[in-house]
Parts: structure tokens; C-alpha cells; sequence
């Protein structure tokens, strides 16, 4: 996991999910914490947006939330850093939005937060990121790093937090024999562990393709910085389209969200609207043609997000590594049909 997301200086904690990591990483800052408030946004996933908001009122803490755009689908530095002062014990915000696509720069808002609070701490939720970009943990300034690998091809069950050492110093739920900075806190399946270094010797192999002549840690570096570039490339293809075949953002019937400031700085996704059909209706209908998206409603993983959107629901289509530009073609294809078929 250190070499993945490029945390060599990190201590490591396992734990079943990157919410499970948010949790009790949370849990560690405000139990020991003297300021008053804590700061996040309303563009996070429950991971942060529930952790915040629980152990807010448990540790009687002022929850402070930026407001996503909803032009956009961004949350703006200054938005989030107005929020933060003196007093403020944690910062946790999304490095990548699973939702809009939205990336944060998270080095540059860490670094004048930091300005503004040097003794407060940073939590990055990054599991949406990670599986499509280079990480690089050591140089982001931040204390948490959380991520889940079943984003990138791993079963579900287990998530990591990369903790900077100020953070891992700090007490927390542990076993009274271990070491202050082990955060393991039971055991996790050894497939668990299996599966996950298969993934990380898979994006080694790849990575050996782009830097044959480099290390492991410099492979698996290329291979995730080669997936950005191209999810880039791809996410290019569906909004704009081909000559003679349009993109989302010009279909008949399509309504393009929260991106209105252009693709740049965004992870490879596209969160829209057909007229005429509902979102889960549509994902049935592209289901039939062999197209997988997703439908997103204001359950308790989006709702949040939607409201602040001014949606109530939402199609999203991702790309990834392996994504290629004929299946975008045939996305589009197969979208311009079920707008077409919606309106009559």
C-alpha cells in the first residue's frame, strides 16, 4: 500500500472499508483535539460526510461545510478555506468526487491551510481518485490518505488510511500490546491481502511497458500516471465526441451536469440526464445494448451531494485504464438512441 499510493514515509492502517478509516481516524484527532470546529464539504461521500457529522455532535464540535458549485460540480479552495481558523481541529475533504468527477488540488489547499492552522489536521478522502491517478502521498502535506482497493479491481472488505507520523502518534482504538503507531486492530482474510498484491504486481507489469528500465516503486508510478492521462483522454471523447458523432455535451435530450467549466482537472467521468426516461430506467435501457452505468438517487450515499446539485437524480458513466475509445463510441451511439426512443 506504501508503494501504491507512494507513502514511504506513511504508517499504515488496515481496516474494512475507507469508511471504517475515516471513522476512526476521525475519532483519534478529535478525541485528543482542543479547538472547536471542524471543516468539510457537501460534495464528500458518507465516508466524510457522516464521520463529520457524528463525531461533531459526539466531541461537541461545529461542523463547518463548503458548498459545492452546482455549475460546476466543484468545491472551490477559497470556499473551503474560509471555513477554516485557528480553531479549527480537522479538515477532511475528496481528492476526486465520485459523484461530478470534480478534483480537488489537495497540495495547495493543505499547504494554506496549514498557513492558516499549522497544529490542525488534514484527512483526504481518496478512494475514487487512487484507482484512476498517481497518488503520491509523501508530497501532499496531509496527515490522512484513505483509500479502498476494491476501486481498482479488489474484492470488498477491507480499507487502508496512510497517516502521517504526527497523526499516528496520536492514541486510538488499539490492542494494549501493540506499539503507538500500529493501528491494526483485529486481522483481515489473507485473500484479502492476496488479491491486493496481485493488483499492485498487475500495475507493476503495466507500468513496465511505459518505464522498463525504472523500479518497482517508479513502474507502478508510470502505470497510474498512464491511466490519468488516458481516463483524461477518454473523458475528451464524451463530452466532445467525433467528427460526425456528437458527445454528451451536444445530444439532443442530454443534459450535462456540473460541468460547466470545462473537463480539465477531472477524473474520468460524466454525471448527466435523459429527457423523457428516469436515470434508473435508463441504466436498464443501455444495460440491454451491453453498456454498464449507474444511476445515482438521494439515497444515503448522494443525497447530500444531489441536494447541493439542485438534482434529484443522476446517470453516471466512468471510464477507467482499460476503457477504450471504440467503447466510448458505442456509449454515445447507444445514448443518442435511448435520448431518440425517450422522446417520442
Amino acid at each position: 500500500m506504501k508503494t501504491f499510493l507512494g507513502a514511504s514515509s506513511a504508517v499504515v492502517m488496515p481496516a474494512m472499508s475507507a469508511t471504517h478509516a475515516v471513522y476512526r481516524t476521525l475519532n483519534a484527532i478529535l478525541g485528543k483535539a482542543s479547538g472547536s470546529n471542524i471543516v468539510t464539504t457537501n460534495l464528500e461521500h458518507p465516508a466524510v460526510g457522516d464521520s463529520t457529522y457524528t463525531l461533531a455532535k459526539t466531541y461537541d464540535k461545529q461542523r463547518r461545510v463548503a458548498r459545492v458549485d452546482p455549475d460546476t460540480g466543484r468545491v472551490s479552495p477559497e470556499a473551503i478555506l474560509r471555513l477554516v481558523d485557528r480553531q479549527t481541529d480537522a479538515l477532511a475533504f475528496v481528492h476526486g468526487s465520485n459523484v461530478t468527477g470534480a478534483i480537488a488540488d489537495v497540495k495547495a489547499i493543505a499547504a494554506e491551510a496549514r498557513r492558516l492552522n499549522p497544529d490542525m489536521f488534514i484527512i483526504v478522502d481518496g478512494v475514487q481518485y487512487a484507482s484512476h491517478h498517481w497518488v503520491g502521498f509523501d508530497d501532499l502535506g496531509v496527515d490522512a490518505y484513505v483509500f479502498s482497493p476494491y476501486k481498482i479491481f479488489t474484492i470488498k472488505g477491507f480499507g487502508f488510511a496512510a497517516l502521517s507520523d504526527r497523526l499516528a502518534q496520536l492514541p486510538h482504538w488499539s490492542l494494549r500490546g501493540h506499539d503507538v503507531t500500529n493501528w491494526t486492530l483485529g486481522s483481515s482474510g489473507e485473500s484479502l491481502y492476496a488479491a491486493w498484491s496481485s493488483v499492485v504486481d498487475y500495475l507493476e507489469w503495466l507500468g513496465s511497458h511505459i518505464s522498463p528500465a525504472g523500479s518497482r516503486p517508479e513502474r507502478i508510478a508510470a502505470a497510474m500516471s498512464s491511466s490519468g492521462h488516458h481516463t483524461s483522454s477518454l473523458l475528451e471523447l464524451l463530452i466532445h465526441g467525433y467528427p460526425g458523432l456528437p458527445g454528451l455535451k451536444s445530444i439532443e435530450g442530454v443534459r450535462l451536469h456540473a460541468m460547466a467549466d470545462g473537463i480539465q482537472d477531472r477524473l474520468g467521468l460524466a454525471l448527466f440526464e435523459i429527457d423523457g426516461i428516469g436515470a434508473e430506467a435508463a441504466t436498464e435501457a443501455y444495460l440491454h445494448h451491453g453498456v454498464v452505468v449507474s444511476f445515482r438517487t438521494r439515497d444515503a450515499y448522494t443525497k447530500h451531494t444531489l441536494e447541493g446539485l439542485g438534482l434529484q437524480e443522476g446517470i453516471r458513466v466512468s471510464t477507467c485504464h482499460y476503457t477504450a475509445p471504440d467503447e466510448i463510441e458505442h456509449f454515445l451511439r447507444v445514448t443518442a438512441s435511448i435520448a431518440s426512443a425517450a422522446r417520442r
